[in-house]
């Protein structure tokens, strides 16, 4: 029987549990699926592991993309696939066992353009469970009621947890562009989204994604700046599909709690950071007038006198006085 679903796992760089992804894969209820596996060469390790795998199961098409750009090696499976659905996954990710099979049902039984589920962000210390309670949109109005909602749940974060439907992507010559992970996941996504009329999420959680690099970096303001970017791609998009009005509620859910989050760990004798980076990095917030003023908004509910002053001192933009304590020496005993 033809493949009903193909299945894109690009292994770009080092990819120690690609193993476990694969397995999770392969391991699917439903079996009516290829599995495209797109090897960039760049580790003996890799190239061995996709080898074995690829002659132990003949679902896999095992492809050598010699220092292919992530971005191309989708692309070119996207040309490839045979499915009339397209499943993307990561080294690392994992699926649940049923993954394929409720998700297939799904789009054939109902028609759909999209289907996503809900997933869980594995950290090293603790998990996170990324949710949306289950909705069904079958014209483009309900989506977009819907998408507030979506996308501060981190459900356009990942590829994983959705299939695609192959002749869409290719009627509108949708492509992944040569960006950093983060955003080719996201601008594929509004690119798709420009294209879809039906989708449905399923509230129960499919697949397991580790924590991305970008939400681990510990340089001062990287989640800020990041959110920020987010932000800037949202704005032309939700423009184009004549939603507007959608963008300054997202705008003003996200900016305030994460900048006074980011302010507040600056500015904290429990972080590692050097005057100069601290000094640095409230000069950006300063610099940023959305930044600024959602600061402004939160620090201006807090109470108290040394609150005050810090206000005080955020409305002049003085990362000198703001920092003042961190001089100070501590009190023995």
């Amino acid at each position: 029987m033809a493949a009903v679903l193909s299945c894109i796992l690009p292994v770009h760089g080092p990819a120690p549990q690609l193993g476990q992804t694969l397995d999770s894969i392969l391991n699917q209820s439903f079996g009516w699926f290829e599995l495209l596996l797109l090897d960039d060469g760049s580790t003996n390790e890799n190239t061995s592991l996709c080898r074995q795998y690829a002659q132990k199961d003949v679902r896999i098409r095992l492809f050598r993309l010699s220092q292919a750009s992530e971005a191309e090696m989708k692309n070119t499976a996207i040309d490839e696939a045979e499915g009339r659905y397209l499943a993307f996954v990561e080294p690392g990710e994992m699926l649940g066992s049923k993954a394929f099979a409720k998700m297939v049902q799904a789009m054939e039984n109902r028609g759909l353009d999209w289907i996503s589920a809900n997933y869980t962000l594995q950290g090293s210390q603790q998990s996170q469970p990324m949710e949306h309670p289950a909705f069904a949109a079958q014209e483009k109005e309900q989506l977009w009621q819907q998408f507030p909602s979506y996308y501060k749940t981190g459900q356009l974060e990942v590829l994983c947890n959705k299939l695609y439907r192959t002749q869409l992507i290719r009627e509108f010559g949708l492509r992944f562009l040569p960006l950093e992970a983060w955003m080719q996941t996201l601008t594929f996504q509004l690119d798709y989204l420009r294209a879809v009329r039906s989708m449905e999420h399923m509230a129960e959680s499919l697949a397991q994604c580790p924590v991305p690099p970008w939400q681990e970096d510990t340089q001062p303001l990287a989640s800020l700046t990041m959110t920020q970017q987010k932000l800037e791609a949202l704005h032309p998009f939700l423009n184009e599909e004549q939603q507007a009005s959608l963008y300054a509620p997202l705008v003003a859910d996200s900016l305030p709690p994460l900048v006074t989050t980011q302010f507040d760990l600056v500015c904290s004798k429990e972080t590692n950071y050097s005057f100069e980076e601290r000094s640095q990095a409230l000069e950006t917030i300063f610099a940023q007038p959305l930044w600024h003023a959602a600061l402004l908004s939160q620090l201006k509910q807090r109470t108290g006198f040394y609150n005050q002053c810090v206000c005080k001192a955020v409305e002049a933009k003085n990362p000198s006085l703001i920092l003042l304590p961190l001089r100070l020496k501590r009190p023995k005993g």
